[in-house]
């Protein structure tokens, strides 16, 4: 019998709980097509992801992520991915990093309320994080990620719309 080494997700002795930018991209389960639908450009020539219900969910939920020194940058719901760029900024020194909020708990957060309300498997197991190491770095995200529908068809996760 074969055994597989899974690849790590994470940077090895990284603190994913320490002050700084990272570049998160979350899939649903087999990649369905259930948070929102790419329309149309409008007249600037933006395309947009029409949130569904659960979509909807998902967005209110990411909203709430923003407190004790988190903020989620920029992200866009797309059909069956999201990308977000979470900042940590714990400028309250005073508590111990242990108690710290990391990334994994911040996305396992969001995963787990919008399944717990959704009332069925919503995400893949795991996710795709990047540490954005400097300005241009971060810039070039954020671009990718404000452009996304624009480039839906060309997107990795992209399926043909139902």
């Amino acid at each position: 019998m074969k055994t597989f080494l899974r690849k790590r997700n994470r940077l090895a002795e990284y603190d994913y709980s320490q002050d700084g930018a990272y570049f998160i991209t979350l899939c649903t389960q087999d990649k369905k097509l259930i948070l929102g639908n790419v329309v149309a450009a409008d007249a600037l020539g933006r395309h947009k992801c029409e949130l569904t219900e659960l979509g909807e969910l998902t967005r209110q939920t990411i909203l709430t992520q923003n407190k004790n020194g988190i903020r989620i940058e920029s992200f866009v719901i797309m059909p069956n991915h999201i990308h977000m760029i979470i900042v940590i900024d714990d400028q309250t020194q005073w508590r111990p990093r242990a108690s710290a909020a990391t990334v994994g708990q911040i996305v396992s957060n969001i995963k787990s309320f919008t399944t717990k309300q959704y009332g069925s498997i919503i995400w893949q197991k795991s996710f795709h994080d990047r540490v954005i190491r400097h300005q241009q770095e971060f810039e070039t995200i954020w671009h990718y990620i404000d452009t996304n529908p624009d480039t839906w068809k060309q997107d990795m996760f992209y399926s043909a719309q139902l």
